[in-house]
């Protein structure tokens, strides 16, 4: 009799094989769903991350751009410069000319603040792409990073520099009409620390002549 009621509460190994073998696929649907939601809550948060990124270039473009007046607009002069007579050396700043992307500009931006009669306040403001020093601009990866002739892109006026962006390995702007196209493209770490590349464009219409 004891022995009976032992074999009743137990499990035989035939028994605990089948309740396996029933399970398991359960399990493997759990654990691919688990894995599934987990994939998807970060690539959801390294997506939340770029368009992060992205918002803050483009809210500081905004500032600086829109207010700006045109005919101030200036490059860094290179050897083209020089040659077309718009720049008498190399490193000068000279005026930005259309469909010619460069990696710096200055201008003259509206603050909108009052000033003296017949005068509008303005505030010189400075964008440029900063290369890495550890990653000269050749098309190779340097410093064995992962990422190739990688700056930073930096706000400079009132002789403060912040920095707007990271990472970024195509930072450009150019002139057509009265209006600045900018294209970025920008890395951030995504699933399993690989870097994940970002390629933005923003035009910003300049309100002044």
């Amino acid at each position: 009799m004891t022995v009976k009621k032992r074999r009743a509460a137990g499990m035989t190994l035939v028994e605990v094989t089948v309740v396996l073998a029933l399970a398991l696929p359960v399990l493997l649907v759990v654990t691919n769903a688990t894995m599934a939601v987990t994939g998807s809550f970060r690539a959801t948060e390294t997506s939340t991350r770029e368009a992060g990124i992205a918002q803050k270039v483009v809210d500081t473009l905004d500032d600086v751009l829109r207010g700006g007046r045109c005919r101030t607009l200036e490059v860094i002069a290179n050897a083209k410069d020089v040659a077309e007579l718009r720049a008498t050396k190399v490193g000068d700043w000279c005026s930005m000319i259309p469909a010619d992307p460069r990696t710096r500009l200055r201008v003259d931006t509206t603050t909108g603040q009052p000033g003296p009669k017949l005068v509008v306040p303005v505030l010189t403001n400075e964008l440029r792409f900063v290369p890495d020093p550890s990653d000269p601009t050749d098309t190779k990866d340097n410093d064995k990073d992962g990422l190739f002739d990688e700056g930073t892109l930096q706000w400079t006026r009132n002789g403060f520099t912040s920095v707007i962006a990271n990472n970024l390995e195509v930072c450009t702007f150019e002139l057509a009409g009265q209006a600045i196209h900018v294209t970025l493209q920008f890395a951030t770490v995504g699933n399993a620390g690989k870097w994940r590349r970002t390629t933005f464009r923003h035009t910003v219409r300049l309100n002044n002549p």
